[in-house]
């Protein structure tokens, strides 16, 4: 049985693109989403056994909240958290529930489609988190940072901010490399860097979507919502809260998460 090293993150926080920069750090030349999910797993997606007994520590990707009963707990060597700006967060949380509700969506008014963008932040605003990830075990987006920073974890734990993932990305993934036990060169750490560039992310969206090649990307409703101007690698970019939440939710954000930013 392999030992567990958790990519974990509440959603819309960069888990996706920190699977990238581990698989082409780890096995290098990663260049599809499908190979990055055979590489590294999604809890939420079925594990199968296979994916548990390899020679070396596996990575598997959750956005569960931890719990004395977390599935597979007691293989688990050690946790990678990836932590952003919970304003970030919700903005990009706007853009995901559309590309998933794309198909219902379909037909709705531009009234409709609004009242459905400020539902969703109001469910942040309001609860911490929408009812569709805290009904998965999600919790809210507090409960969810609490639960991992927590004092008695039973393995060592390693967070990385989404923002200094941003801002200095070599330097950030040096200390991952550190975390993780692994040897690697500053020209194997720039071309993992170079490899995983938002807008080489971006392309492969564009190109397993527009050809209908497996993968996490190419789904029924990333593909309805494809056609609608709507991307999974939306913006990449941070502060882009501003340009979807008023002055008032702003202020209300920061009220409600500030102790935990």
């Amino acid at each position: 049985m392999s030992k567990i090293i958790w990519l974990s993150s509440y959603p819309r926080s960069g888990n996706t693109w920190l699977r990238f920069i581990i698989a082409n750090l780890v096995y290098e030349n990663v260049r599809t989403s499908a190979k990055v999910h055979r590489l590294i797993p999604d809890i939420h997606q079925g594990i199968k056994a296979s994916d548990l007994i390899q020679k070396q520590n596996v990575f598997i990707k959750s956005h569960l909240k931890y719990f004395d009963g977390l599935p597979l707990r007691e293989d688990t060597l050690g946790a990678i958290y990836i932590a952003r700006n919970p304003l970030d967060m919700i903005a990009s949380a706007i853009n995901y529930f559309a590309i998933r509700d794309a198909k219902d969506l379909s037909q709705a008014s531009e009234e409709q489609r609004r009242e459905n963008r400020q539902s969703i932040i109001r469910e942040f605003l309001e609860k911490g988190g929408p009812d569709r990830w805290t009904n998965k075990g999600f919790g809210t987006w507090p409960e969810h940072v609490l639960s991992w920073h927590r004092k008695d974890l039973p393995f060592p734990r390693f967070t990385l901010r989404y923002e200094d993932l941003k801002m200095q990305p070599v330097e950030s993934i040096a200390q991952l490399c550190c975390f993780i036990n692994i040897e690697r060169s500053k020209e194997q750490i720039y071309a993992a860097v170079a490899s995983t560039s938002f807008e080489k992310m971006r392309r492969m969206e564009e190109t397993e979507i527009s050809q209908g090649k497996p993968g996490f990307f190419a789904t029924e409703n990333s593909i309805q919502a494809f056609s609608a101007g709507l991307r999974f690698m939306n913006q990449g970019i941070t502060g882009g809260y501003r340009n979807a939440l008023t002055d008032a939710q702003i202020a209300a954000a920061k009220e409600r998460f500030g102790s935990i930013m």
